[in-house]
């Protein structure tokens, strides 16, 4: 896998990665798991990765303000890549979360299980290929998973350089 960007508002990082939880059933936001490390793959030529080009185009948060650090996975990291719909659909049928509740709508929608999906990866790894196609797909999908990126579920990194924030050409 290639370098990988994480942005932080913290000014070192710490090699200590939070266990990735199953997101809370009450708001309904099972799409993404809680905690993790979360990066996008770094576009050297570019300067930039594509979580940064969609804060940009979405105008979210202040990208500028916050610390960039380049890292670098290791060889042998156990990475589930989701690059199309039928690797999400292959992945739900080991790794789906049982959903209890009152509420409806959390029993039509498909949702991984990032618990046990860890206990078996290093990373989930979403292409942005795979990003388009599960977008909107039904029941399962990975709306709010806005671009490329991924969650490490631990430490994967040989390396880890802070980088400069990159000048924009149109700001120039």
């Amino acid at each position: 896998m290639n370098k990988q960007l994480h942005l932080s508002k913290a000014s070192e990082l710490s090699k200590r990665v939070t266990p990735v939880q199953n997101a809370d059933t009450r708001n309904g936001l099972l799409i993404k798991p809680r905690n993790g490390l979360w990066t996008s793959t770094w576009d050297e030529e570019r300067k930039t990765s594509e979580w940064v080009e969609w804060c940009i185009d979405a105008d979210y948060g202040a990208l500028y303000g916050q610390h960039w650090f380049l890292l670098t996975p290791v060889p042998d990291a156990r990475i589930c890549v989701i690059d199309t719909l039928a690797d999400l659909k292959g992945l739900l049928k080991r790794y789906r979360l049982q959903c209890t509740g009152n509420i409806s709508y959390l029993n039509e929608l498909h949702y991984l299980d990032y618990e046990h999906l860890a206990q078996d990866y290093d990373a989930i790894h979403l292409t942005e290929e795979g990003q388009e196609q599960t977008r909107l797909s039904f029941p399962e999908n990975l709306y709010g998973w806005d671009s490329e990126s991924t969650v490490w579920f631990r430490w994967c990194f040989s390396h880890v350089e802070q980088i400069a924030v990159p000048v924009r050409e149109e700001a120039q």
